[in-house]
């Protein structure tokens, strides 16, 4: 804006010289190429502020779109990378499981297959939603549960407290079963000491929590994998909020904002 400002008032000082000696053949004064640089500046300065303000804004807008569709792909990457991790693992861990019921009882296998088809209906459904409302991700994680529970056999305890008014909150799409996968993965538990994972809302939050027992002897917050970052991800770029995990009394804790969907 400067230095078009400087060219302009060249462009026009050298105009005026040039026609005020050729016309009048005496060339301007010093009053005169004053008042010129005087006039010129009132009138430049509305119209270059102006011209540079819409080419600023426009610029702009453009910018924070783009940047926003790059948000969006990137959180619906992330997303699809878990799903598609997720699902051959999940997939053939259950296919035993059922292939081992069916040479045994019959009704248990039924039961487990329904579950099953609830579960990979659920995130076919809602593959390429971003945000899922709560009572929706309780009634997955009713099945997940289920089919867990037959992989892990009395080695698991699962505790529930969910306020009514919290069901019609949202909450990235499968993040508290990223959250369970990852007390499964990384937690040492049998029959003797069963690995117990509450799931409650207090204050605005829905809170995950599980017996803080690890595998390794490496810090257990480092050890949380691609689930929990992911989750961490979702929530700065979709809402401009953080989950908090903090470990306390023995318990790993994750505390997940409920918010609205707008």
């Amino acid at each position: 804006m400067l230095l078009s400002g400087v060219y302009t008032l060249i462009c026009a000082n050298l105009s005026y010289y040039l026609f005020k000696s050729n016309l009048t053949e005496l060339p301007p004064d010093a009053q005169q190429i004053t008042l010129l640089n005087v006039y010129a500046i009132f009138i430049i300065i509305p119209v270059f502020s102006i011209f540079f303000g819409i080419y600023f804004l426009t610029k702009w807008k453009k910018a924070t779109l783009e940047m926003e569709d790059a948000k969006k792909e990137a959180i619906r990457s992330e997303l699809l990378a878990l799903k598609n991790h997720l699902d051959p693992h999940f997939l053939f861990n259950n296919l035993n499981i059922l292939s081992s019921l069916i040479d045994t009882e019959n009704e248990s296998a039924q039961s487990f297959l329904e579950k099953f088809a609830e579960v990979y209906r659920y995130v076919l459904k809602n593959k390429d939603s971003e945000v899922i409302q709560l009572n929706q991700e309780l009634e997955f994680l009713e099945s997940y549960i289920y089919l867990i529970n037959k992989r892990f056999e009395h080695q698991l305890e699962f505790k529930l407290n969910i306020e009514e008014q919290a069901l019609e909150k949202f909450i990235p799409t499968l993040a508290i079963q990223m959250l369970v996968e990852n007390a499964l993965k990384h937690n040492k538990y049998s029959r003797q000491k069963k690995l117990s994972i509450r799931i409650y809302t207090e204050n605005h939050l829905l809170v995950i929590s599980n017996n803080y027992n690890p595998i390794s002897s490496l810090a257990y917050e480092k050890k949380q994998g691609s689930g929990l970052i992911n989750i961490e991800k979702r929530y700065v770029l979709l809402f401009d909020k953080k989950p908090e995990v903090k470990i306390e009394n023995n318990q790993f804790i994750v505390e997940l904002p409920l918010l609205n969907k707008e």
